[in-house]
């Protein structure tokens, strides 16, 4: 869609494009001006390019360039998505939101199985963030993000791995209540991949605000599997708490060196006075909502209030929320007896 009002695509089964050239395969591609449009109920799979050139496919590509063009992006099941080949600049990506794009809405999606293979050590990203606005007033919340890998790269360039959501330049980003758990090794060990980076692309003051989020990394190959990386300053988030991290790996995360536990990022990125470092429990390794079943009673009720009222089942979070894509605990409201 290009130079689009009030646009609606939704309920569609987009898939298996031809994977011999090399294209830049889109499922959805809201190009330039389109503005005022709902993306919502499809499902985009077997998108793929098996050959080694500068290509990679996009399950949901946002490149529309206008400001304030209010667009909404919910709902969608976007799975299978392969190349083996790719560039600094172009890597496997579930949905991106590029160029000058401001007023995009990235809710309630479930992304998994986004892999990049070439041995050259190119990126794959769950959800990659990077529009050129340092006003992209983007909300990223409430989205299942899993089942993301690169072959692995090392070199200084963490977003040439496979990494759950990327924010690669802007600011303005709202990431609020998602959960992504890294559960697919790479094949380099001594690769670089977290369920949240940051690049150090990113420079503007404020520009992130994390929140209310679980990042888990639960990979088994690598020296290092970071449940957030920034090779950003610590200045480039306006909030950072009420977070979830864990890893498998022998280090808990990265901001100018490795930090090994909890304690290291407070030290490191600041605030997270409020976060967490546990191992949530899963229904399965498919399925990232939460267990009721005890083992997930730190993540209930932790959370902290922001804009997002509901969960990714759109169920009320309430004045209590979890921590997480899921709302599993229950708020009470106290009603008076006369």
């Amino acid at each position: 869609l290009q130079g689009e009002d009030g646009a609606t695509v939704s309920g569609n089964t987009i898939g298996n494009f031809d994977a011999v050239n090399a294209e830049n395969d889109n499922g959805i591609w809201l190009a330039p001006s389109t503005i005022n449009t709902i993306i919502s109920g499809n499902i985009i799979s077997g998108l793929g390019y098996a050959g080694t050139g500068a290509a990679a496919p996009t399950g949901i590509n946002i490149t529309s360039n206008v400001s304030g063009a209010n667009l909404t992006v919910t709902g969608n099941f976007i799975s299978g998505l392969t190349s083996a080949g790719g560039t600094t600049d172009v890597s496997t990506n579930g949905i991106l939101v590029g160029f000058g794009t401001t007023g995009a809405s990235i809710k309630n999606n479930t992304i998994n199985n986004i892999k990049n293979t070439n041995a050259s050590g190119w990126g794959a990203a769950g959800i990659l963030l990077s529009s050129t606005s340092t006003s992209a007033n983007c909300t990223v919340a409430n989205n299942f993000v899993f089942d993301v890998a690169g072959f692995g790269f090392a070199g200084g360039n963490a977003d040439d791995n496979g990494n759950g959501i990327t924010v690669n330049s802007g600011a303005g980003y709202n990431i609020y209540y998602n959960t992504v758990h890294m559960n697919t090794s790479q094949t380099l060990v001594t690769g670089l991949p977290a369920a949240l980076l940051v690049t150090a692309g990113v420079t503007t003051a404020g520009a992130i605000d994390v929140r209310n989020n679980i990042f888990t990394n639960s990979q088994t190959l690598g020296t290092e599997r970071y449940a957030i990386y920034s090779g950003a300053a610590n200045t480039v988030f306006s909030n950072i708490d009420y977070n979830d991290y864990y890893t498998t790996g022998p280090n808990l995360a990265f901001i100018g060196s490795n930090r090994a536990n909890l304690a290291a990022i407070q030290a490191g990125f600041g605030a997270n006075t409020n976060s967490l470092n546990v191992l949530p429990n899963f229904v399965s390794a498919t399925d990232l909502h939460l267990n009721n079943n005890g083992t997930n009673a730190s993540l209930f009720s932790t959370g902290t209030v922001v804009s997002v009222t509901t969960d990714i089942d759109c169920a009320n979070r309430g004045g209590n929320p979890d921590i997480g894509a899921d709302q599993v605990s229950i708020a009470v409201v106290a009603v008076g007896v006369e």
